[in-house]
């Protein structure tokens, strides 16, 4: 379980979350009804993060990095659907300039969005990785032209410009983490009227985390729309933690009760041996009389915690194969007969049952011979 969760927790998702604070934006539709308005507000607002000192750089976009928004059919120009075959589909995200280098998300080949790419220019895209593997392994996707809808659809025709990389998309409800299909579209060329003021978010990556940047944030929005709301702003380091906090949960009850476990299972050994050592008093002294060193008397009862050790070690080994299975829909990218788990563990139930026996082990070595004789 904390491998697992250390696997899931570690993974690369695609993009650098560090520094990187997300505000969602909410532009009321009768304040904004057209897109030359939602535009002129997102880049008057991008103008004033980007003037900002602990402000590295500021983008917009419609759906969050590690998150996967909703997919649409997509149609590839020269290219028709058999009936045998299935429609290709790809989500839809609407970014703005810089918004690769502000999260992080790199441009494999082609080129990222500039200022240029503007709604009079000629329609772009570009698409991830996953888009090409599934439909252009046969073709150079660069400069290939694609269309959200069907192809009889109103939408424009898009030149495919970059192929970005792929980013780990979380799946609600398990622990699955996959890529998708993606297609990328300036905010300029965006053709849903409604869909900036309804889905807009502003992603900044910042030097620092500055306390009071919440607030300068909420003065930029006011100073260009007082009506609007505060931002909702939240790191993205903290989104995805929140993303497995349940796995976070499970993996903490579940060291902790091991942890119980394993100091009663201690607290058991020394007790044992404890005992062992004072009923066998009189055999120590008799053997320290006879010759015997106190290296072999502490050998002599580590040897027996060790034995009991070994014994019950087996034991759970071949009981945790048999029912790790159990878990298996709590592990992530771990088998449940991980080889370095079972031997890191075992070696560490040996070192703790060496430990436990050793305080008892030393007591032996100081058995004085004749009070075990006159004793006895």
């Amino acid at each position: 379980m904390v491998r697992s969760f250390t696997r899931l927790a570690s993974e690369p998702r695609g993009f650098r979350p560090e520094n990187l604070i997300a505000a969602g934006i909410v532009l009321p539709v009768k304040a904004y009804p057209q897109k030359s308005e939602q535009l002129r507000f997102y880049d008057q607002l991008l103008e004033k993060m980007r003037s900002l000192p602990m402000v590295q750089s500021a983008s917009a976009t419609t759906v969050l990095p590690a998150y996967s928004g909703g997919s649409d059919e997509l149609s590839i120009e020269g290219r028709t659907t058999a009936a045998t075959d299935v429609t290709p589909t790809a989500g839809q995200i609407l970014v703005s300039s810089q918004y690769f280098s502000t999260v992080g998300m790199p441009i494999i080949r082609g080129r990222p969005f500039e200022d240029r790419d503007r709604e009079n220019q000629e329609p772009i895209a570009i698409v991830s990785e996953t888009l090409v593997r599934q439909f252009f392994r046969d073709m150079e996707p660069l400069g290939q032209r694609i269309k959200i809808g069907s192809a009889s659809s109103k939408s424009p025709w898009r030149t495919i410009v970059g192929i970005a990389g792929d980013t780990l998309i979380d799946s609600y409800g398990s622990l699955e983490r996959s890529t998708k299909a993606l297609t990328y579209i300036p905010f300029e060329q965006a053709g849903d009227d409604n869909m900036l003021a309804r889905r807009g978010t502003l992603v900044l990556r910042v030097n620092e985390n500055v306390p009071e940047l919440a607030s300068i944030i909420s003065a930029e929005i006011r100073s260009l729309d007082p009506n609007l709301p505060p931002p909702d702003l939240q790191t993205l380091t903290a989104l995805l933690a929140r993303s497995i906090k349940q796995q976070r949960l499970q993996t903490l009850l579940s060291t902790t009760f091991a942890l119980i476990a394993l100091l009663l299972s201690a607290i058991g050994l020394y007790g044992v041996i404890s005992y062992s050592v004072i009923q066998r008093t009189n055999e120590i002294g008799i053997r320290v009389a006879l010759g015997a060193q106190n290296r072999d008397v502490l050998k002599l009862v580590l040897g027996q915690g060790a034995a009991l050790a070994l014994v019950g070690i087996i034991i759970g080994l071949i009981a945790s194969l048999s029912l790790t299975r159990l878990i298996r829909s709590l592990l992530y990218e771990v088998s449940t007969s991980d080889p370095v788990t079972f031997i890191a563990i075992a070696i560490l139930l040996i070192a703790l049952a060496l430990l436990a026996c050793y305080i008892p082990a030393r007591r032996a070595t100081k058995v004085d011979p004749m009070l075990a004789l006159r004793h006895e």
